[in-house]
């Protein structure tokens, strides 16, 4: 007995420990301890390593085996060394005891996987040939129970097990070489047969995974709602109604005709597996062969839950988290906020939550600023389910110029209220007062300083209604799946417009604060700078050495991230040559060092190439910064958003003593056109920086492409934009040349300063 008091006492306090995590702020994932041997060892290594075991298949099979192998490994190194795939973080090491359990019965096979988490808001699991599976924050998001992964990874291991990779990859050769059974069929046939073939294989994964979840000790008795996890995938993590109070405060109410009382439906019908053309087995045969299969089940002695209903339920509101700042960085902002929303009504004091609406509703301010609201913006009209009321909302606050400066503006003037200190929110809001003031010509005299009072009788005749506040209804208990299966539709009443000018009571309560005021009187005095460099006159510029303008940048010190090289002979079948651009990275690395020496610059490369086992921290340093720029170049030049997780960047530039980092990269290209061989590898690869991979030129031969990038982090400035063809095969001395000079621009101060 004392031993059982024991227990639940321990139990209670570690699920009062992770659940305290989440109460108040959040701290993004990252992969801990050594790296796996996955991620130090280099992919043509491995590629060799693969190829010795293809044996005994007559020529023309090995040799397509062979380039599977080549693309495969270089491919799948390319995900796991981006910086989104995590290992011995909560998250990835929850799902390594689940396959530990999984596959108890089969040592051999599990001692051959490495299980993975990618950092995405897909819902899926991939395995490759290699052994590696990865598991989607996506999916951990919306998983119902333990015992539903459990049946994902067995899905995933028969992939493994069967060799599905390279058997597709083998029928898809010989469906576009038109051989064998293969030799009649015509385009469309072909194509046909291909996702026939891809049925097959999910149909065989289902099965035999089956096969492979009974023999654990995983229960069956909700296993099945697996299915509908994948078939409202599409969806958000839960279904509720979006309250519009949350974006109100206590004098700015929406009009009421901004608010969608009566949302679209889910549509919960099983579509049929009605013809040839599907890729994939219907969710509905799925689900009835697997109840077919679990039928009658002995469930003696199993659980839906191994390692623990507490952890998995961590990990699943690690990854829900994970997706808000995903759905952030890649400017999904109406997800964002609706994800957030739905987090704040369990944490309501959680300030990453709050920060990360701000962040949204200010990216959305931005866009609806500069008349470019629907490169962000969801149809409203085509969104299923209760978030719809949100993307509806935002739609109409877009239709009056500046309401959504506005309503950004009066959610981020709260939070720097309650939280005046924090730096994000403070550079925010002052952005959002500048693009006030400046872009709607705005004063702090054109808003009221007392509440909206209705009169009595408008010119109608009609009396006026005061806004009524809309309460969301209380939906505790139920998950998004229980309230799916029940299809509870909510039926809601519409109400009168008010006819008042909402967005001028915005900062009622904030008018008589004297650094609100002194904030409106400082924006208006600021003069923004401008980008030091337009990204679009070096992307489309045609300039050579003898045209472009000399930096004198004066600095002592630069990190550069990831450097690039590529080999492309668009002359030959296998364009890309994966094993050439591997040696190509690891020596440009070299002279990058080099060069830098002997231009006296100091110099830290961050690089995927070559890591040790004890560099974990430089490869989450790495995936940062990568998803800094990657963010920074996806808005167009006229947007003027500060970056989400600015700290984040600036912790990293105070560890490296320096602000300016580095992107850069060569291509050496064979093409007798120019023109193919650019496109070519941008349809290869595509880097972070690929606007300085694409100028307009025409011309024939061998030539190399050698680009630089210096990025202020800390003003969010390009300080340095270096474009420089070279007409000629890429020759070391040459591009060490190109490398020493601008490095010596960067070191050198400019005489006028």
């Amino acid at each position: 007995m004392r031993i059982s008091t024991l227990f639940l006492f321990v139990l209670l306090a570690l699920s009062t420990r992770l659940s305290a995590q989440f109460e108040t702020d959040y701290t993004p994932v990252t992969s801990k301890g050594n790296l796996p041997k996955d991620f130090v060892t280099l992919s043509s290594t491995k590629y060799e390593e693969a190829r010795r075991t293809v044996k005994g298949d007559k020529h023309s099979t090995r040799k397509t085996k062979e380039k599977f192998l080549l693309e495969s490994s270089f491919s799948i190194d390319d995900v796991l060394l981006s910086g989104k795939v995590l290992f011995n973080d909560p998250m990835a090491d929850y799902v390594n005891k689940v396959a530990d359990k999984v596959l108890e019965s089969e040592p051999d096979v599990r001692r051959q996987l490495r299980f993975y988490v990618y950092k995405t808001t897909a819902v899926n699991a991939f395995s490759t040939n290699q052994g590696v599976v990865l598991v989607t924050t996506g999916l951990l998001a919306q998983l119902e129970n333990e015992a539903q992964l459990a049946f994902i990874l067995s899905h995933e291991v028969v992939h493994y097990k069967e060799k599905h990779a390279i058997k597709k990859y083998l029928e898809s050769d010989l469906i576009s070489k038109g051989k064998g059974a293969y030799d009649q069929l015509n385009m469309e046939h072909k194509l046909l047969a291909k996702s026939a073939f891809s049925k097959e294989e999910e149909k065989e994964a289902d099965e035999k995974g089956l096969i492979i979840f009974l023999k654990s000790r995983y229960s069956t008795a909700n296993l099945i709602g697996v299915y509908d996890v994948l078939k409202y995938a599409y969806l958000p993590f839960d279904d509720v109604v979006f309250d519009k109070t949350f974006l109100e405060n206590s004098t700015l109410k929406f009009p009421d005709d901004y608010y969608k009382a009566h949302t679209m439906a889910i549509d919960t019908k099983d579509i049929e597996d009605d013809d040839a053309r599907s890729t994939h087995p219907s969710i509905k045969s799925r689900r009835d062969k697997t109840l077919s299969g679990i039928k009658g089940a002995d469930n003696s002695g199993k659980a839906d839950y191994l390692i623990g209903e507490t952890e998995f339920k961590h990990v699943r509101e690690i990854a829900r988290f994970e997706l808000c700042r995903l759905y952030t960085l890649h400017n999904l902002y109406e997800p964002g906020i609706y994800t957030s929303y739905m987090l704040l009504k369990k944490y309501p004091n959680n300030l990453y939550l709050k920060k990360n609406v701000a962040f949204c509703l200010a990216g959305l301010a931005q866009y609806s600023n500069e008349t470019d609201f629907k490169k962000v913006h969801f149809d409203s009209d085509s969104v299923e389910g209760k978030s719809q009321a949100l993307f509806y909302l935002t739609f109409r606050l877009d239709s009056v110029k500046g309401d959504m400066n506005v309503v950004a503006l009066a959610y981020l003037t709260k939070l720097k209220n309650d939280y005046p200190n924090d730096a994000e929110i403070n550079e925010f809001y002052k952005n959002l007062m500048y693009s006030l003031v400046h872009q709607h010509e705005m004063k702090y005299s054109d808003f009221r300083s007392s509440a909206y009072v209705a009169p009595a009788h408008v010119d109608s005749g009609v009396q006026a209604k005061p806004t009524e506040v809309v309460k969301a209804p209380v939906e505790e208990g139920k998950s998004k799946y229980d309230k799916l299966r029940e299809q509870q539709v909510e039926v809601e009443t519409k109400k009168d417009e008010t006819g008042y000018n909402f967005s001028k009571y915005a900062f009622v309560e904030y008018m008589n604060k004297d650094w609100f005021k002194k904030d409106f009187e400082d924006a208006e005095k600021e003069v923004k700078k401008p980008k030091a460099i337009d990204i679009d006159f070096v992307m489309n510029s045609q300039m050579d050495r003898a045209t472009e303008r000399p930096y004198s940048l004066g600095y002592d010190k630069i990190v550069v991230v990831d450097p690039i090289y590529s080999r492309i002979n668009a002359r030959k079948k296998e364009k890309y040559k994966y094993i050439q651009s591997e040696a190509g990275q690891v020596d440009f690395t070299e002279r990058l060092k080099s060069n830098a020496k002997k231009a006296k610059l100091s110099l830290e490369v961050l690089n995927t190439k070559n890591l040790q086992a004890n560099e974990t921290e430089k490869l989450n340093d790495l995936a940062i910064m990568d998803e800094y720029i990657t963010e920074r170049l996806s808005h167009e030049k006229y947007i003027d958003m500060p970056y989400a997780e600015r700290e984040r960047v600036r912790a990293i530039a105070k560890k490296y003593n320096t602000d300016y980092f580095m992107w850069t990269g060569t291509f050496s290209l064979t093409d007798r056109n120019r023109w193919n061989g650019l496109m070519i590898m941008y349809s290869i690869f595509f880097p972070p920086v690929w606007p300085f991979t694409l100028p307009a030129l025409v011309n024939g031969g061998q030539y190399t492409i050698y680009f630089a990038m210096v990025y202020d982090v800390k003003t969010d400035e390009v300080k340095m934009a270096t474009y420089r063809e070279i007409n000629n095969r890429t020759r070391g001395y040459i591009l060490n040349s190109h490398i020493y000079d601008v490095f010596n621009q960067i070191k050198t101060k400019s005489k006028k300063g």
